[in-house]
């Protein structure tokens, strides 16, 4: 499959969840379905500065601070469920490292009736260091903007347990996919569905 396949599975409205490392293409593929399907975007890099004015969300001591991210995802759901209540399509754009957030977002769709699509974006530590170091020569929203916020998001990234997630939300009302983004052209970025744990 390749990623405009994508656009078959995305019912609207529904919740979709980005998840995966930072740099890997989760944005790029928030993006290419929301212009596609036209679900709103909420993403923590958006968010973040908002949610903890007043600090300096590019210090490891900030961004590593698993207590801050929590508050940038509490902010993200209370958006999502305002947005789904007035019958919107929703993108939650962030890493989702933690299986306790992915349930969350599971608990949300059910809430409000609607499908939930989870994608597991990827891509090889080359590829994402690379756009990282490209990211840290500009003006960037995200703080994953060195090589050891990476590789410290890759440490605590828990596996995708998708019958806990089936469990809440029904296997109807449930698809998941894992997106490779090592190629140059976004077209050519593959997909492939997903089964059990990730």
């Amino acid at each position: 499959m390749k990623l405009a396949d994508i656009l078959l599975k995305v019912s609207y409205p529904s919740l979709v969840v980005m998840c995966g490392l930072p740099a890997t293409g989760k944005s790029s593929v928030a993006r290419f379905i929301s212009q596609n399907k036209g679900h709103v975007i909420i993403s923590s890099d958006v968010l973040r500065p908002k949610v903890l004015e007043g600090l300096n969300i590019f210090e490891d001591s900030v961004a590593s601070d698993f207590s801050k991210r929590l508050q940038v995802y509490e902010r993200m759901f209370e958006e999502a469920a305002l947005d789904l209540a007035k019958g919107k399509g929703v993108i939650l754009d962030a890493t989702f490292i933690k299986q306790s957030l992915r349930l969350r977002a599971a608990e949300i769709a059910k809430r409000y009736s609607v499908p939930l699509i989870i994608l597991y974006v990827t891509c090889n530590d080359d590829t994402a260091l690379s756009r990282i170091a490209a990211r840290a020569t500009k003006a960037y929203e995200s703080n994953a903007l060195s090589e050891s916020a990476y590789l410290a998001n890759k440490r605590n990234m828990e596996a995708i347990d998708i019958p806990s997630i089936i469990s809440i939300v029904g296997k109807d009302r449930f698809f998941s996919a894992e997106i490779t983004t090592d190629a140059d052209n976004i077209q050519d970025w593959s997909v492939k569905v997903m089964t059990n744990e990730y």
